[in-house]
C-alpha cells in the first residue's frame, strides 16, 4: 500500500479496493521484482469481476497521460477501434505495455493434455494454437504466457504465433488483501513477472535510435 500513488475506480462499485485480491497479488508481485517501482491503481473490474474494453482503454489512456512507464493488464476484454486506439497513444507516449495471453477454450483434448494424460508418441498433448486474444494480441503490446515449474507451458495458458515471452505463472506465491499471503495461477500472474522486469530495465534502458522515449528498447 505505501507505493500506491493513486487509486482511481473507472466503475464505481467499491472504489480502489480490491474484492478479489488479483489486483493486489499482481502489484506484490511487481514490486517484489522491481522495489523502487511506485503504483497507479485504476480499476477496470465491477464488483462481479467483469471489464470490458471501453474501461481498460479508458484505463490504459489516463496511464499514459499520467506518465506511466508499464502499464500491467493482467486481463482480456474484446477487441475494439477505442482500444486498439488507447494501446497506440501509450506506445507513442513512452509506455512498455504488457498483457496476458489468457487461457484457452477448455475442450475435451486440451484438458486432456493439460492433466498431463498420454497423447502423442512425442510426448503429452498440447492444447492447440490460441486465437487472437486482445489486449495482449495488439502489436505494441509484449503477450505474456505462462510457464510451470518445469519450465513447460503453464495449464491454463495459450500457446501461439502472437505470444511474446512466458513467465512464471503456476501457483506463484503473492501478496493478497487484509495483509494476506497466497497462490495465483494463470498468465495474469506471468503478466506481472514481465511487469516487473520492464520496470527495472525502463530504468536503465538509453534511447538509442533517438526517438525520445526507451519502451522501444525496453521490449
Amino acid at each position: 500500500s505505501d507505493r500506491v500513488l493513486a487509486s482511481i475506480d473507472l466503475v464505481s462499485n467499491s472504489g480502489g479496493r480490491d474484492v478479489y485480491g488479483h489486483g493486489t497479488h499482481i502489484a506484490g508481485t511487481i514490486t517484489t521484482i522491481a522495489p523502487n517501482s511506485l503504483l497507479l491503481n485504476v480499476k477496470v473490474a465491477n464488483d462481479r469481476g467483469f471489464c470490458d474494453s471501453r474501461h481498460v482503454a479508458e484505463a490504459i489512456r489516463l496511464a499514459a497521460s499520467r506518465g506511466a512507464a508499464v502499464i500491467n493488464l493482467s486481463l482480456q476484454v474484446e477487441q475494439s477501434p477505442e482500444l486498439e486506439a488507447a494501446v497506440k497513444y501509450a506506445w507513442e507516449n513512452g509506455a512498455v505495455l504488457v498483457a496476458a495471453a489468457g487461457m484457452p477454450i477448455p475442450t475435451s483434448s486440451t484438458i486432456q493434455g493439460w492433466i498431463g494424460a498420454p497423447g502423442a508418441a512425442d510426448g503429452p498433448s498440447r492444447p492447440s494454437m490460441s486465437p487472437p486474444v486482445y489486449p495482449a494480441s495488439y502489436g505494441r503490446v509484449i503477450a505474456v504466457t505462462g510457464t510451470n515449474t518445469d519450465g513447460d507451458l503453464a495449464p491454463v495458458s495459450n500457446r501461439a504465433v502472437w505470444v511474446d515471452v512466458a513467465a512464471p505463472g503456476h501457483r506463484t506465491y503473492s501478496d493478497m488483501p487484509e495483509g494476506e499471503r497466497g497462490y495465483l495461477t494463470g498468465t495474469s500472474a506471468a503478466t506481472a513477472h514481465v511487469s516487473g522486469l520492464a520496470a527495472l530495465l525502463y530504468g536503465m534502458a538509453e534511447d538509442k535510435n533517438g526517438n525520445g522515449r526507451v519502451n522501444d528498447e525496453v521490449r
